[in-house]
Protein backbone atom coordinates (compact mmCIF):
# COMPACT_ATOMS: atom_id res chain seq x y z
CA UNK A 1 0.00 0.00 0.00
CA UNK A 2 2.82 2.38 0.98
CA UNK A 3 4.76 1.57 -2.22
CA UNK A 4 1.64 2.18 -4.31
CA UNK A 5 1.05 5.54 -2.64
CA UNK A 6 4.70 6.53 -3.10
CA UNK A 7 4.55 5.69 -6.83
CA UNK A 8 1.38 7.76 -7.20
CA UNK A 9 2.95 10.76 -5.46
CA UNK A 10 6.07 10.56 -7.67
CA UNK A 11 3.91 10.29 -10.79
CA UNK A 12 1.87 13.36 -9.84
CA UNK A 13 5.09 15.21 -8.98
CA UNK A 14 6.63 14.61 -12.41
CA UNK A 15 3.37 15.51 -14.17
CA UNK A 16 3.33 18.76 -12.23
CA UNK A 17 6.95 19.48 -13.16
CA UNK A 18 6.38 18.78 -16.82
CA UNK A 19 3.53 21.28 -17.22
CA UNK A 20 3.65 25.04 -17.31
CA UNK A 21 1.04 27.71 -16.54
CA UNK A 22 -0.83 26.95 -19.77
CA UNK A 23 -1.59 23.40 -18.69
CA UNK A 24 0.09 21.66 -21.64
CA UNK A 25 3.17 19.48 -21.47
CA UNK A 26 6.20 21.71 -21.94
CA UNK A 27 8.02 19.07 -23.97
CA UNK A 28 5.07 18.36 -26.26
CA UNK A 29 6.53 18.04 -29.77
CA UNK A 30 4.93 20.28 -32.39
CA UNK A 31 7.43 19.65 -35.19
CA UNK A 32 11.02 18.87 -36.07
CA UNK A 33 13.80 19.90 -38.44
CA UNK A 34 16.13 17.07 -39.47
CA UNK A 35 15.01 15.09 -36.40
CA UNK A 36 15.67 17.99 -34.01
CA UNK A 37 12.39 18.46 -32.09
CA UNK A 38 10.57 21.75 -31.56
CA UNK A 39 8.42 21.92 -28.44
CA UNK A 40 5.20 23.77 -27.76
CA UNK A 41 6.99 25.58 -24.95
CA UNK A 42 9.53 26.97 -27.45
CA UNK A 43 6.70 28.35 -29.58
CA UNK A 44 5.01 30.01 -26.60
CA UNK A 45 8.28 31.65 -25.58
CA UNK A 46 8.86 32.72 -29.21
CA UNK A 47 5.37 34.26 -29.41
CA UNK A 48 5.53 36.04 -26.07
CA UNK A 49 9.06 37.28 -26.75
CA UNK A 50 7.90 38.82 -30.05
CA UNK A 51 4.82 40.38 -28.45
CA UNK A 52 6.96 42.06 -25.79
CA UNK A 53 9.42 43.25 -28.45
CA UNK A 54 6.49 44.78 -30.38
CA UNK A 55 5.08 46.29 -27.14
CA UNK A 56 1.93 44.16 -27.29
CA UNK A 57 0.64 43.13 -23.89
CA UNK A 58 -0.89 39.77 -23.08
CA UNK A 59 -1.07 37.64 -19.96
CA UNK A 60 1.37 34.75 -19.96
CA UNK A 61 -1.42 32.26 -19.37
CA UNK A 62 -2.97 33.34 -22.68
CA UNK A 63 -3.59 30.38 -25.00
CA UNK A 64 -2.66 31.02 -28.63
CA UNK A 65 -4.93 29.58 -31.33
CA UNK A 66 -3.83 26.60 -33.42
CA UNK A 67 -3.66 28.74 -36.56
CA UNK A 68 -1.47 31.30 -34.75
CA UNK A 69 0.82 28.56 -33.43
CA UNK A 70 1.10 26.92 -36.86
CA UNK A 71 2.08 30.24 -38.42
CA UNK A 72 4.64 30.78 -35.63
CA UNK A 73 5.98 27.26 -36.11
CA UNK A 74 6.71 27.89 -39.80
CA UNK A 75 8.41 31.20 -38.99
CA UNK A 76 10.39 29.47 -36.24
CA UNK A 77 11.47 26.70 -38.64
CA UNK A 78 12.60 29.33 -41.16
CA UNK A 79 14.66 31.00 -38.44
CA UNK A 80 16.30 27.72 -37.46
CA UNK A 81 17.24 27.01 -41.08
CA UNK A 82 18.64 30.51 -41.62
CA UNK A 83 20.63 30.30 -38.39
CA UNK A 84 21.99 26.92 -39.38
CA UNK A 85 23.21 28.42 -42.67
CA UNK A 86 24.89 31.26 -40.82
CA UNK A 87 26.69 28.83 -38.52
CA UNK A 88 27.75 26.81 -41.56
CA UNK A 89 29.53 29.84 -43.06
CA UNK A 90 30.37 31.63 -39.80
CA UNK A 91 30.72 34.97 -41.54
CA UNK A 92 28.80 37.10 -39.02
CA UNK A 93 30.30 38.38 -35.78
CA UNK A 94 28.20 39.71 -32.92
CA UNK A 95 29.82 41.69 -30.09
CA UNK A 96 28.92 41.52 -26.40
CA UNK A 97 28.02 45.20 -26.61
CA UNK A 98 25.36 44.46 -29.25
CA UNK A 99 23.93 41.65 -27.14
CA UNK A 100 23.90 43.76 -23.95
CA UNK A 101 22.20 46.66 -25.75
CA UNK A 102 19.50 44.37 -27.16
CA UNK A 103 18.83 42.76 -23.78
CA UNK A 104 18.63 46.14 -22.01
CA UNK A 105 16.14 47.35 -24.62
CA UNK A 106 14.07 44.19 -24.27
CA UNK A 107 14.05 44.34 -20.45
CA UNK A 108 12.91 47.97 -20.63
CA UNK A 109 9.96 46.95 -22.84
CA UNK A 110 9.19 44.05 -20.50
CA UNK A 111 9.02 46.38 -17.47
CA UNK A 112 6.71 48.74 -19.34
CA UNK A 113 4.25 45.91 -20.06
CA UNK A 114 4.65 43.75 -16.95
CA UNK A 115 5.36 46.02 -14.00
CA UNK A 116 4.42 43.42 -11.38
CA UNK A 117 6.57 40.58 -12.69
CA UNK A 118 10.30 40.05 -12.35
CA UNK A 119 12.12 39.42 -15.61
CA UNK A 120 13.76 36.34 -14.08
CA UNK A 121 10.28 34.92 -13.36
CA UNK A 122 9.29 35.42 -17.00
CA UNK A 123 12.39 33.49 -18.12
CA UNK A 124 11.84 30.75 -15.55
CA UNK A 125 8.25 30.26 -16.78
CA UNK A 126 9.72 28.89 -20.02
CA UNK A 127 12.67 27.06 -18.49
CA UNK A 128 15.20 29.79 -19.35
CA UNK A 129 17.96 31.29 -17.26
CA UNK A 130 20.03 34.42 -18.03
CA UNK A 131 22.80 32.50 -19.85
CA UNK A 132 20.28 30.70 -22.08
CA UNK A 133 18.57 34.03 -22.80
CA UNK A 134 21.88 35.62 -23.82
CA UNK A 135 22.39 32.76 -26.33
CA UNK A 136 18.81 33.25 -27.58
CA UNK A 137 19.43 36.96 -28.20
CA UNK A 138 22.79 36.27 -29.84
CA UNK A 139 21.06 33.92 -32.30
CA UNK A 140 18.47 36.60 -33.11
CA UNK A 141 21.22 39.11 -33.90
CA UNK A 142 23.18 36.54 -35.94
CA UNK A 143 20.08 35.75 -37.98
CA UNK A 144 19.32 39.43 -38.64
CA UNK A 145 22.89 40.22 -39.71
CA UNK A 146 23.04 37.14 -41.92
CA UNK A 147 19.76 38.08 -43.66
CA UNK A 148 21.15 41.60 -44.11
CA UNK A 149 24.24 40.14 -45.83
CA UNK A 150 22.10 37.93 -48.06
CA UNK A 151 20.01 40.94 -49.11
CA UNK A 152 23.19 42.78 -50.06
CA UNK A 153 24.21 39.79 -52.17
CA UNK A 154 20.76 39.59 -53.82
CA UNK A 155 20.84 43.35 -54.53
CA UNK A 156 24.30 43.11 -56.11
CA UNK A 157 23.32 40.17 -58.33
CA UNK A 158 20.02 41.87 -59.22
CA UNK A 159 21.70 45.13 -60.28
CA UNK A 160 24.18 43.19 -62.42
CA UNK A 161 21.35 41.35 -64.18
CA UNK A 162 19.40 44.44 -65.30
CA UNK A 163 20.26 46.70 -68.19
CA UNK A 164 18.93 49.86 -66.52
CA UNK A 165 20.52 50.34 -63.08
CA UNK A 166 18.20 53.31 -62.56
CA UNK A 167 15.20 50.99 -61.89
CA UNK A 168 12.99 52.15 -59.07
CA UNK A 169 13.50 51.18 -55.45
CA UNK A 170 10.01 49.70 -55.46
CA UNK A 171 11.01 47.13 -58.09
CA UNK A 172 14.22 46.42 -56.18
CA UNK A 173 12.31 45.83 -52.94
CA UNK A 174 9.88 43.42 -54.61
CA UNK A 175 12.73 41.55 -56.27
CA UNK A 176 14.75 41.31 -53.06
CA UNK A 177 11.76 40.00 -51.13
CA UNK A 178 11.07 37.45 -53.85
CA UNK A 179 14.69 36.24 -53.85
CA UNK A 180 14.73 36.04 -50.06
CA UNK A 181 11.56 33.90 -50.09
CA UNK A 182 13.01 31.65 -52.81
CA UNK A 183 16.18 31.19 -50.78
CA UNK A 184 14.24 30.23 -47.64
CA UNK A 185 12.04 27.85 -49.65
CA UNK A 186 15.17 26.16 -51.01
CA UNK A 187 16.44 25.71 -47.46
CA UNK A 188 13.10 24.17 -46.50
CA UNK A 189 13.14 21.76 -49.43
CA UNK A 190 16.61 20.51 -48.48
CA UNK A 191 15.59 19.90 -44.85
CA UNK A 192 13.52 17.10 -43.41
CA UNK A 193 10.64 19.06 -41.86
CA UNK A 194 7.83 17.41 -39.91
CA UNK A 195 4.84 19.24 -38.45
CA UNK A 196 2.53 17.71 -35.86
CA UNK A 197 -1.06 18.98 -36.29
CA UNK A 198 -2.30 17.29 -33.11
CA UNK A 199 -1.08 19.72 -30.45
Amino acid sequence: MYKKLTCTVFLLFFIFLSKNSYGFLVNEIVGSVDNIPITLNELYFFNNFNRINNLKYNKFNHRFSKSSLKKSLNVYINRLLILRQEKKFGAVKISERQIDAYIKGFEKKFKMLHKNMLFSVFLKTYGFNKIMFVDYVKNILLEKEFIHERLHFFLYSFEKSISTPSSTKKIQSRELLSRLKDWVNRLRRRANIEINDNY
